[in-house]
């Protein structure tokens, strides 16, 4: 999935077991990993950064995609992200 207008990648990956498409986190509850960052190979959490917003953020580099907090899963997350840029 490309996550902003420079072309980052985060991969498809299975968290606990689950597709991730339908993983839902629960950022109240601390980090939640979902995925890799393709570029520096980091992995990826959900966080919540707001009381309106959630993130993708990768622990090695740091690239943060926010998201708002109605987007329960990583599809509802990719499809924000995907308008926001214009995929």
């Amino acid at each position: 999935m490309i996550v902003n207008e420079y072309g980052d990648e985060i991969l498809p990956y299975k968290t606990r077991g689950d597709c991730v498409d339908t993983y839902e986190p629960e950022p109240d509850q601390g980090i939640n990993f979902v995925t890799v960052h393709e570029v520096c190979g980091g992995f990826v959490d959900f966080q919540k950064i707001s009381k309106t917003h959630n993130a993708l953020v990768c622990r090695k580099c740091n690239l943060r995609v926010p998201f708002p907090i109605e987007a329960i899963t990583y599809r509802d997350a990719a499809e924000t992200i995907f308008s926001r840029i214009g995929i």
